[in-house]
């Protein structure tokens, strides 16, 4: 709407402009110039000139227009300037419809004058244009008839022009012999528009000053019609800008309208958020209340049931504060808190807060056990077998293991698989032992898996030495080891490196050496003796394809293996001290780490045979002690009555050395022979 309404100013301005100027617009630089008629009536003709003068160059542009509603016919004629005092006249004679207009914007009968005439007796440098002027001015209504005349005479005069000589035309001092006014040869015909005047056309001045009056009144006639015009657009304006305003008024009062409606709307939902707001204030204070209540009764509860004194008796035990630890959770296990109970069964077992006394943790055990702890049922099954605190009973030690494993309790389901293992407590049962190992190692358990899978390798090791091979028991061995073994079980790990080097025939089993290493070092790095012992031999020796011959690091192996006591790394590492591989010989301490390995009061000690007759030698020869050959023949003997364990035939070695060191026994030998 709002565009409308500037387009419709626009256009009325516009029609009011057009209206006017359209009888007085020059183009730019220009100015218009009024001439009279001989009589002296003013009429509506306008010229356009040019002020600029420039070496002797003007251009003139002139423009009639035709005001009436009558087509005329006009004549005049021009006369310009010079600044040496010259003159030149031109003719012109055209035809104007009702509102024509030549010459202004569009110049169509432009005229240009150039003259560069020099004079003897003029002081200029050059003669110029001075000024421009118009006279003899007739103006006149045309008929059809006289306006195909008026043509033909154009066509006749044109035609003359073309075909006759030059004639002589007298112009007071400065009188030219041309066809079109000039002042010398040099000066060209400027317009196709300017005929020779005929000078008998305006010889009668009354019919001039008629014509005149008459063009004079057309005149009139035409800025009454334009005036009137201009009124009725005003008005039309004057109207269109009443109803713009009235069109205005309407929208104001339609933007006042929506401006109550919206700010009655945003009282209405100001109104309802808050009553929103109140209804949400009230229903959280009385969740608040409820809470509140809940929070009473919980804590009623939980000092009934002894919770709270329970939570107090974790923060103080938590502190390492053990007397008021133990405080608490006596009061809470006093109002029935099994958790606590138990808990005061470990202070008891553990001496925390009070002094150990298993007698008292076994009762604490009891009754939290007896109302279902599974904690507190293990705990008991364990003093039972241990006789701690209570004679000694591996029946029910089973039984309290038993309740536990029922509850879940991946360590009792473990245990209770080890007793129908070995027969402790119940009758032995190989298949029931792998049903609570596997409930244990399905859940996860990294021991329960190891132990399942030692179970399918004792399961297949019997079936095969009766001549039957179960495949299937052989890979079950193999996947519950790599179970254990993933999560760092290091006797799985260590367990899984003979799997993969002794593999038996049939089993659909590939040796794997390089595999088998890389558990073997997990189980090393894991800080298991046996592993340790087993990767120093490795290196040792060296295995084609996977590792090499390294006695550095056999040492290194082997020392950290016989430092946890491993009796087969002590003697390892003696006969490394003793051939200086992987460090300097050392006979002392080669000695020394044999006298570990074959140490009697430790039982069931392997490869004693090996160490004793390497003692033997070395008390020998005294190499690293003092030669002794007492000595030498006590480790020599105990190597002949240990046997050939090794397989290295060190027996047979210790009895040929004790023949040399006991000449009078190998006589009484011979004589007993004869005898």
């Amino acid at each position: 709407m709002k565009s409308i309404f500037l387009k419709t100013i626009f256009i009325g301005l516009l029609l009011l402009f057009v209206s006017k100027s359209k009888a007085q617009s020059c183009p730019t630089g220009f100015h218009p110039v009024t001439f009279n008629i001989a009589t002296g009536a003013q009429v509506q003709v306008k010229a356009c000139v040019q002020d600029q003068v420039n070496l002797g160059k003007q251009s003139v542009y002139w423009g009639v227009q035709n005001l009436t509603d009558d087509e005329l016919q006009v004549k005049f004629v021009k006369v310009v300037y010079t600044t040496c005092g010259g003159v030149m006249r031109s003719n012109g004679d055209t035809h104007l419809k009702p509102g024509q207009f030549i010459g202004g914007a569009t110049f169509s009968g432009e005229l240009t004058f150039e003259t560069q005439v020099w004079k003897e007796d003029c002081n200029q440098p050059k003669n110029r244009v001075s000024r421009i002027a118009y006279e003899n001015l007739s103006v006149r209504n045309i008929s059809q008839e006289d306006r195909d005349k008026w043509f033909k005479q154009q066509q006749q005069e044109k035609n003359a022009k073309q075909q006759s000589s030059s004639t002589t035309t007298n112009t007071g001092n400065t009188a030219r012999t041309s066809n079109t006014p000039s002042y010398s040869s040099n000066e060209r015909n400027v317009s196709n528009t300017i005929s020779n005047y005929n000078n008998g056309y305006s010889n009668s001045a009354t019919t001039q000053v008629q014509q005149g009056l008459q063009a004079l009144q057309q005149t009139q006639n035409y800025i009454n019609q334009q005036n009137a015009r201009r009124e009725q657009l005003s008005e039309t304006i004057a109207g269109g800008l009443q109803q713009i305003g009235s069109l205005f008024q309407q929208q104001s009062d339609a933007r006042e309208a929506r401006r109550e409606a919206a700010e009655e709307r945003r009282r209405q939902r100001e109104a309802e958020e808050e009553e929103q707001r109140q209804l949400e204030e009230q229903r959280i204070a009385e969740q608040k209340a409820r809470q509140a209540q809940e929070r009473q009764r919980i804590e009623e509860s939980n000092w009934n049931s002894g919770t709270t004194q329970f939570n107090k008796g974790v923060e103080f035990h938590k502190q390492s504060n053990y007397t008021e630890a133990f405080n608490w959770f006596q009061q809470a296990a006093g109002r029935g808190n099994a958790v606590a109970q138990f808990n005061l069964g470990v202070m008891y077992a553990n001496g925390q807060g009070v002094p150990k006394d298993f007698t008292q943790a076994v009762q604490w055990y009891q009754k939290a056990a007896e109302q279902g702890n599974a904690d507190a049922q293990f705990n008991l099954g364990l003093e039972y077998e241990l006789g701690r605190g209570i004679k000694l009973d591996q029946v029910q030690a089973v039984e309290w293991y038993r309740k536990a494993a029922e509850q879940g309790d991946v360590d009792a389901q473990k245990i209770l698989g080890d007793r129908y293992e070995i027969g402790q407590g119940v009758p032995m049962d190989l298949n029931k032992a792998m049903e609570w190992h596997r409930k244990a190692a399905e859940r996860g358990l990294a021991g329960a898996q190891f132990e399942l899978g030692r179970l399918y390798g004792r399961k297949f090791s019997d079936q095969a030495n009766s001549g039957l091979i179960n495949k299937d028991d052989a890979k079950q061995q193999i996947l519950w080891f790599i179970e254990a073994a993933k999560q760092g079980h290091a006797e799985a790990q260590y367990a899984l490196t003979f799997c993969l080097t002794n593999v038996t025939v049939g089993t659909d089993i590939e040796e794997d050496y390089a595999q088998a290493y890389q558990w073997l070092r997990k189980a090393a790095e894991n800080g298991l003796a046996a592993a340790q012992c087993e990767l120093a031999l490795w290196y040792k020796s060296g295995i084609d394809g996977i590792i090499k011959k390294d006695f550095i690091q056999a040492f290194e192996w082997c020392s950290k293996a016989a430092a946890q006591g491993d009796i087969g790394a002590q003697g390892n590492l003696g006969r490394l001290y003793e051939e200086g591989q992987g460090t300097e010989q050392d006979y002392a301490k080669a000695l020394m780490w044999y006298l570990r390995a074959a140490d009697e009061s430790v039982e069931g000690k392997p490869f004693n045979d090996v160490v004793q007759y390497y003692i033997g030698q070395l008390y020998e020869k005294g190499l690293g002690t003092q030669k002794n050959n007492k000595k030498a023949i006590y480790w020599y003997r105990k190597a002949v009555e240990y046997g050939d364990v090794s397989g290295e035939g060190n027996d047979k070695k210790a009895e040929k050395a004790l023949k040399t060191l006991s000449p009078t026994r190998k006589t009484t030998a011979k004589s007993k022979k004869r005898i």
